[in-house]
């Protein structure tokens, strides 16, 4: 029998954040005083993304606006995410998962699977494994996690979303789901989004003992196929298995942002573009890949969204290209009257760095090489020193690197499930 681990760390941002600080000389762990993580305060859109334990027990909640949690706590002290700081942390610990494990599947920024499918021999003691696992991580990285144990990656998922922080949790045999998992609501179980929710509570299914009450053949009634889905895994069945991020077909990575003010000129507009296109160049070298498309969308004030994309007949990865494309499909979708919120850009038909190209006779159409050899040389300084050690002027000037660097509105799409 396989054996599935899935570690958690426990409020990611805010305990990678709060290590990050006591690293660099801050002598208080925002963990233990009223704290957030959070989007800027001036903005519009400013919401908590993480909270300490202190901040949740004044009323705190994560989504609420930061200016309804600073009502609830005067003291509350916001800082701005930085994802920067939580790719690297999350990088450090799979880096000591994959230590103890050849299968580790990132599954979020603060999510892994382990599989330990095959290595039946090599551990006698898997519980103990976990707790090693954990006081590993702790103790060099500075961070809790909880550890789900399970036969499957669905059940070990649950388990390792039960009592926290810094726990091993198991779901090993039918009469654990049955104590363990059965009486939890309806919104601890994988695949059970709001809206599927709410149909089912019209019902009176408020946990997940009464999916399995009501069986598979209403559960169909009422949800199609997917009813009956939800079914099996409320009864620990699922055959999903652990995937290679390496072999992973990675769509189109993008970035996005909506501005905390109006746009209405093209000088604003540039310097957006350029940044969405700085985050998208570095995740597309990373992955030592190239574009053969280019897309951008802009949304006005009134919430009417559209879009334009660009074929290219050869490959890039250079910011500059990337930039060049974006403001070129900008000029022509934008009527220079209607005030701008949100922009974003994506580029897509992803190919390896490594595909052949032909070039272009015409110089003006060639990719700009040279720019990304030098962008390569500046992403090994963003990792080493962090992403403001060196930045556009005209970014810097504009204020735009601090509503988009790292921005959660950027993404990468694999399929249909964003991914590390």
């Amino acid at each position: 029998m396989s054996i599935y681990f899935l570690v958690d760390i426990n409020n990611a941002y805010l305990s990678m954040h709060a290590v990050y600080l006591l690293q660099h000389g801050h002598n208080i762990d925002i963990r233990k005083i009223p704290a957030v993580i959070g989007g800027q305060e001036s903005s519009r859109h400013g919401i908590v993304l993480a909270k300490s334990d202190i901040s949740k027990q004044l009323g705190v909640k994560t989504g609420m606006t930061l200016w309804e949690a600073r009502n609830l706590c005067p003291d509350l002290i916001c800082i701005p995410p930085r994802y920067d700081i939580y790719i690297k942390s999350s990088r450090a610990m799979n880096d000591i998962l994959k230590s103890y494990c050849a299968h580790v599947e990132p599954y979020s920024i603060d999510e892994s699977f382990l599989s330990f499918e095959g290595h039946g021999l090599l551990y006698n003691d898997y519980i103990e494994l976990a707790h090693k696992i954990k006081e590993h991580i702790f103790d060099e990285l500075g961070f809790s996690v909880n550890i789900g144990i399970s036969y499957n990656k669905l059940l070990a998922k649950v388990s390792s979303g039960f009592k926290k922080p810094n726990m091993v949790h198991t779901l090993l045999d039918e009469e654990e789901i049955k104590r363990k998992m059965f009486p939890l609501d309806i919104r601890e179980l994988h695949g059970i989004g709001a809206s599927t929710e709410k149909k089912l509570r019209r019902y009176g299914i408020n946990k997940i003992q009464d999916i399995v009450n009501y069986g598979p053949e209403f559960m169909r009634d009422i949800l199609n196929s997917y009813g009956v889905k939800l079914y099996n895994y409320c009864l620990g069945i699922d055959h999903s298995i652990i995937n290679d991020p390496k072999h992973k077909k990675i769509e189109s990575i993008g970035n996005s942002s909506t501005s905390r003010f109006d746009i209405t000129n093209y000088r604003d507009a540039y310097n957006l573009i350029t940044s969405l296109s700085e985050t998208i160049g570095a995740r597309l070298r990373n992955r030592n890949m190239r574009a053969f498309l280019v897309s951008l969308s802009i949304k006005d004030s009134d919430f009417k969204v559209i879009r334009k994309q660009i074929k290219l007949n050869l490959s890039i990865a250079s910011t500059s290209d990337i930039v060049k494309y974006a403001r070129k499909l900008f000029n022509e979708l934008w009527d220079n009257k209607s005030p701008i919120r949100h922009i974003e850009v994506r580029v897509a038909q992803l190919v390896p760095q490594d595909t052949p190209r032909q070039m272009l006779l015409l110089e003006e159409d060639s990719p700009d090489d040279k720019g990304e050899i030098i962008d390569k040389v500046i992403d090994e300084l963003r990792d080493r020193f962090g992403s403001k050690c060196i930045m556009r002027a005209n970014i810097l000037d504009s204020g735009f690197h601090s509503m988009t660097g790292g921005n959660p509105g950027g993404s990468e799409v694999p399929n249909m499930r964003s991914e590390l």
